[in-house]
């Protein structure tokens, strides 16, 4: 197997994660990285492990069809707050990219209540 050519438009493109550098494994948990080192956590005790914290469920590991939780990220980027109004009601959303310890992200989307949770 050959390495991505980078000249090919065919070919697929490579994600830089902005948290390490070749040859060298950054912690994205390390303090100073930023200011947007936000933990967010979903779940209850229900799912908790035996040490008595929750247990931690890697990004890669998470699918459509689980509804408990709890994941473990770096804030990486959050967009604007955005509002709607339509016949149905109003509420306001807004995205956010996590990036976990292994170096998987995830975008999420928060709506209405949980915006005013998890924006600041």
């Amino acid at each position: 197997q050959s390495a991505p050519n980078h000249n090919n438009p065919a070919s697929p493109p490579v994600k830089n994660n902005p948290y390490t550098s070749p040859g060298v494994k950054a912690n994205p948990y390390s303090p100073g990285r930023g200011r947007n080192a936000a933990i967010v956590h979903q779940g209850s005790a229900a799912g908790a492990s035996p040490g008595g914290g929750p247990r931690i469920t890697p990004i890669s590991q998470l699918n459509m069809y689980q509804n408990r939780f709890t994941i473990k990220a770096r804030v990486t980027s959050k967009s604007d707050i955005k509002t709607w109004s339509n016949a149905k009601g109003e509420g306001s959303l807004f995205s956010m990219e996590l990036l976990d310890s292994s170096g998987m992200d995830i975008r999420v989307t928060m709506f209405k209540e949980a915006v005013d949770k998890f924006y600041n």
